[in-house]
């Protein structure tokens, strides 16, 4: 899904609903722990 503007549109909202939705299932397959060293990795 591609999303050109973050300005607070409801693009936005989806945004946060789709992030939200994978967020629970990286979670639900992977386990806390491993989410959190996945998202250290990719913030870095």
């Amino acid at each position: 899904m591609f999303i050109n503007d973050l300005d607070g549109s409801e693009n936005t909202d989806l945004l946060h609903c789709e992030a939200e939705k994978v967020s629970k299932e990286l979670i639900e397959k992977l386990g806390v722990e491993k989410v959190k060293k996945l998202l250290e990795v990719i913030v870095v």
